[in-house]
């Protein structure tokens, strides 16, 4: 029994759903991964391959920037656990030795969100049912999530959609039983309007879209793509036609945008307070454009302490383009874009699926900081690591 493959897939079951699962089945993957014979040969020679040897040296220069950083290692600390779980990839790599290992990955992580959807739509027709099993950080009926975050229940759910589509489309050529592959499908189409219409999560309506358009340009090259972005686009018109919700955050977002032109780049609200990180951000990237600022100086560079305007974090831009700007400089920023070509020349190519959840990071990262962000980052290996292996 390979222990340390099933491990792997409890964490991938419970990364959607709770944390604290999750770090203990990580360690036990990784250190059945170590006192397992086949697993750590096949992580000795998993090293020697460049998205092994790659992301090693990257953390390991993320690392060393805090030698030269202003801040303390107090909080450089905030970054080095999180950013951590970029090292994870060849040991999480290690633990799957063969297709079915990664694949029930895969389908332990769909089973998450399986279970994270059914709870939004009990959450949003069953009166008090949040409050009556116990669960915190339920939305209201007309926007209900299970997560604290927005963002992350939008992010998950929406690769789960994704992820469940492709996974009954590879059943359904495999000549699996019919009503598995519809039962995937219909779990697809109920994530997808949990993202769309019953929660507040921008990035997730972003991501969702990532999917159909790699999905027809590798089955239909560029007649495919046209299709898909013509469908994504009469999909957007008519949710700014037709939903209330979103004509209000669109109306939301110019007065947010507003404010932050005539205060001098301060505004609060979702998008005026990204405006302000991104604009503290570049100013702070100009003055130490080539090394930055070291792990834990970016705090002290994007200098938000007593800012008016509702800013709730001091050590994140919101961006993660721009946090590795901050902390390693424009060289170190070239560094990760280049390890990130390896990935997707590496990974991106064993499946239009690990294609797409690569590029959901590319854009998702430009919105969020998702490597330092727990759940994300975790998923972020735990993915990286089944394509690679699969």
């Amino acid at each position: 029994m390979n222990i340390a493959a099933y491990s792997l897939a409890g964490a991938a079951f419970f990364v959607s759903i709770k944390p604290a699962p999750t770090n203990v089945l990580l360690a036990m993957c990784m250190l059945s991964v170590l006192f397992t014979t086949a697993n750590r040969q096949r992580l000795l020679a998993l090293l020697q391959h460049p998205v092994a040897w790659g992301v090693l040296a990257f953390f390991g220069l993320l690392c060393a920037s805090q030698l030269y950083s202003t801040g303390s290692w107090q909080q450089a600390s905030d970054y080095l656990g999180k950013y951590a779980r970029l090292a994870y990839i060849p040991f999480l790599a290690a633990a799957l030795l063969t297709p079915a290992d990664a694949r029930r990955v895969l389908f332990a992580f769909v089973a998450g969100i399986a279970i994270t959807v059914l709870l939004s739509y009990l959450n949003a027709f069953v009166p008090g049912f949040c409050m009556a099993v116990g669960m915190d950080g339920c939305g209201p009926p007309n926007n209900p999530f299970v997560f604290k975050q927005h963002i992350t229940h939008g992010f998950f759910v929406a690769l789960g959609a994704g992820l469940m589509a492709w996974l009954a489309h590879q059943r359904q050529h495999e000549g699996k039983g019919l009503l598995g592959v519809l039962g995937l499908y219909a779990l697809a189409l109920l994530a997808a309007i949990n993202v769309l219409f019953m929660m507040d999560g921008r990035t997730g309506w972003l991501v969702l879209m990532v999917f159909p358009v790699v999905v027809f340009y590798a089955r239909f090259g560029r007649k495919g793509l046209l299709v898909a972005v013509v469908g994504i686009a009469l999909l957007v018109g008519a949710m700014v036609l037709w939903v209330p919700e979103v004509q209000a955050i669109l109306r939301s977002a110019q007065l947010e945008y507003n404010t932050w032109l005539s205060s001098g780049g301060v505004s609060a609200g979702r998008s005026g307070m990204r405006l302000t990180y991104y604009g503290r951000a570049l100013e702070a990237i100009a003055l130490q454009p080539w090394f930055g600022y070291g792990l834990g100086g970016v705090e002290g560079a994007l200098k938000l302490h007593g800012v008016a305007g509702g800013i709730f974090a001091l050590n994140n831009p919101h961006n993660q383009y721009l946090l590795f700007a901050l902390q390693i400089g424009l060289l170190g920023l070239a560094v990760y874009l280049a390890y990130f070509c390896v990935l997707l020349k590496h990974v991106g190519t064993r499946a239009p699926a690990a294609l797409a959840f690569l590029l959901a990071f590319v854009l998702g990262n430009m919105f969020n900081s998702f490597h330092f962000d727990m759940s994300e980052g975790v998923l972020f290996a735990i993915g990286v690591a089944v394509f690679w292996s699969s």
